[in-house]
């Protein structure tokens, strides 16, 4: 992870795109945040992990993030063998950072032999933004979510406000910013918000009569981000999986 104890939270970001990104692939079975997140900071050998969570493949790295460069390394190990699959060391420009996280995702398909679907081509790696300070004020307000702090949650929701004001199409931000608003009871903002996601996602402008205020939707919405996810994100047909 990042050196810098305040720089912390991008990396983190990028490792939960990654397991996001690869979660959404049918041919591969990924281990959940909570369970990748627990081995962090920690010299801890692959056949370790692959013993105590139940896989093959460990994709371990670094992030080091500095002014405008960022530095990544990444490689993914099996842990049966010991042998590395693919390795790679980028030193790129902080702009480039969604292509380097793209090109790491597609490189462990390649890796791993998996065969996408057209759809799935088409996903991988697609980025809500690309606007820099957009990404950060999200992935750093996820970091602030996740310490389950009144202030922590207060910050949070500061951070993905101005996410919002920096990128207003940014839509992970508005469902989570609608999760946070329904965690404090403030449901004419967490519907308003609902209603973004459903424009973004549909391209059709939000209509009065939907319920964008739907009290299981916005249930749903905290129990995704404000309860723990011990299980796996989904359980895909191919047996390789991904903890970070």
């Amino acid at each position: 992870m990042s050196g810098d104890p305040e720089q912390e939270y991008f990396s983190e970001g990028m490792t939960e795109d990654l397991i996001t990104d690869l979660s959404k692939l049918s041919g591969l079975f990924v281990i959940a945040r909570n369970s990748v997140f627990t081995y962090k900071g920690k010299a801890i050998k692959p056949e370790r992990v692959s013993r105590e969570l139940g896989v093959r493949y460990v994709l371990e790295g670094s992030v080091r993030k500095a002014a405008n460069r960022v530095r990544i390394t990444a490689q993914l190990v099996d842990a049966t063998t010991g042998y590395h699959r693919w390795a790679e060391r980028y030193d790129r420009e902080l702009q480039d950072i969604f292509a380097v996280q793209e090109e790491i995702s597609r490189k462990i398909v390649a890796a791993l032999a998996v065969q996408l679907t057209e759809g799935e081509q088409a996903r991988l790696g697609r980025k809500y933004t690309e606007n820099l300070e957009a990404y950060d004020d999200f992935v750093q307000g996820h970091d602030y979510l996740w310490r389950s702090t009144e202030q922590a949650n207060a910050r949070a929701r500061e951070l993905f406000e101005r996410a919002l004001t920096r990128n207003p199409d940014f839509l992970p931000t508005h469902a989570i910013l609608a999760a946070v608003y329904s965690e404090l009871g403030r449901e004419d903002e967490a519907g308003a918000e609902m209603a973004e996601v459903v424009r973004l996602i549909t391209g059709v402008p939000p209509r009065e009569h939907l319920p964008y205020k739907d009290p299981a939707v916005l249930q749903r919405l905290r129990d995704v981000w404000f309860k723990p996810r011990p299980l796996p994100i989904r359980n895909g047909p191919g047996s390789h999986e991904h903890p970070r």
